[in-house]
């Protein structure tokens, strides 16, 4: 393979994006899922009941801020410590969700929650009204049930159980429920979730969810409004002192940007001996060789057409972004606990950027997928030398991490895993 050299990279920001995407662009090509959903740190036994019922508040309260299926308008909620009242940061991309977290946090404010039957009639409202803004991912979350107990359904060399078949038979009728607020009622009345649990546990595979386990994640998924509405008033029920006389501030995303240009050095041999230390530069033609070995597509032809192609939109992920915020301003978390909520867990991405940071952030529970348009958070606001250093700390040692992932994908040869679902609903069991 004849490796193609150039003038070097000489401006500093996209020469760190070029070590950064060309690894990237490769673990997108090799082995996208990088393994199975992290626990949320909320559950662990390093968290407090606060902590663990406070982190899952602020994850609650992005999720019913994200109206559509997809990471458009994927929300992530922070909140500052003031004197005065605690200040609800909310980044995203569409203002509609601000207006949606005023309108939340006005009722769990004003409400009295302290018995049962007012936190029920709460619990509705905000589901309801929530609803009421995500017609469509509710549509899409019900074309996806309907799509899996449809694989499930099909004959196999496995007889179906009788109560198995009861089961399928309720799933179909609930499948087909056209209202989007009797859907999402049904679901969580669902009489035959234990048993649908027990089918998806039994079906667990290595390599990715088994279309039980995707049955059960979307009967999950519909079941989330009403959950995630329960989860925000009964912790506003037990802590409203937190909402008293609080504000909202809007943090909007930076738009989105295009993917460094290609240039001569854009090629597959180049890359990878820029990805290996000065004394391993030699084993260049093994890893290419062992990369063609694995796949049947040309790697150096997809990877420069990546760079090439134009199609490739890069966004700023809003957990980053508003960690970022919290750290330049100098806010004071609630608690000291400097846990950035947010409607999905994070991508391997974001997860990598949190580790790194120097901010000491908790770690958000991961789905692990490498998006390869996924932006750093400070490319929009490097101007300042403070934010050019600590975007250059950051970004190279997860750049380092990156590098490490893909040779061992090339080393070890793994077969490509199934992206998992990258949703909160904790519908997906992963193997253990």
């Amino acid at each position: 393979m004849a490796q193609r050299t150039g003038p070097p990279r000489r401006d500093a920001m996209q020469r760190l994006l070029h070590r950064f995407y060309e690894p990237l662009q490769l673990l997108w090509m090799l082995n996208p899922a990088r393994g199975q959903c992290c626990p949320a740190p909320a559950a662990g036994e390093q968290s407090s009941d606060f902590l663990g019922r406070w982190r899952r508040f602020l994850d609650a309260l992005s999720w019913l801020c994200d109206f559509e299926h997809g990471g458009k308008t994927v929300s992530s909620v922070a909140v500052q410590a003031l004197p005065s009242g605690n200040r609800f940061w909310l980044c995203c991309g569409h203002e509609a969700a601000l207006q949606h977290l005023t309108w939340m946090l006005s009722l769990l404010e004003d409400e009295e929650l302290s018995l049962p039957s007012q936190q029920v009639r709460a619990i509705s409202t905000v589901a309801v009204t929530t609803i009421s803004h995500s017609g469509d991912k509710v549509k899409r979350y019900a074309r996806e049930l309907s799509r899996y107990i449809a694989k499930v359904a099909v004959p196999s060399d496995v007889e179906l159980s009788t109560e198995t078949r009861e089961m399928l038979r309720a799933l179909d009728q609930l499948a087909s429920l056209s209202d989007a607020e009797e859907l999402c009622l049904e679901a969580v009345a669902f009489a035959h979730f234990d048993s649908l649990n027990g089918v998806a546990e039994a079906s667990i595979r290595l390599d990715g969810p088994s279309d039980w386990s995707l049955v059960k994640h979307f009967v999950v998924r519909l079941r989330s409004w009403h959950q995630k509405a329960a989860i925000a008033v009964r912790f506003a029920g037990s802590f409203r002192s937190l909402l008293q006389d609080h504000t909202i501030s809007w943090l909007p995303l930076p738009p989105s940007r295009d993917m460094p240009p290609s240039d001569a050095k854009t090629n597959l041999m180049s890359a990878l001996k820029r990805m290996l230390k000065a004394d391993e530069k030699e084993r260049v033609s093994d890893l290419c060789q062992a990369m063609e070995d694995l796949r049947s597509f040309n790697f150096d032809q997809v990877f420069q057409e990546s760079y090439s192609s134009g199609r490739l939109s890069l966004a700023v992920h809003s957990e980053v972004f508003l960690l970022e915020h919290f750290h330049e301003e100098g806010l004071f978390f609630v608690q000291n606990d400097r846990y950035i909520g947010c409607s999905k867990p994070s991508c391997y991405c974001c997860s990598l950027y949190m580790r790194y940071h120097p901010g000491n952030f908790v770690l958000r529970p991961s789905h692990g997928t490498a998006w390869v348009t996924w932006s750093p958070p400070l490319l929009s606001n490097c101007d300042a030398q403070e934010i050019r250093q600590r975007n250059l700390f950051v970004m190279n040692r997860v750049i380092e991490h990156l590098r490490r992932d893909v040779v061992n994908e090339i080393e070890h040869r793994f077969a490509r895993r199934r992206r998992q679902p990258d949703s909160t609903s904790g519908g997906y069991t992963a193997p253990s």
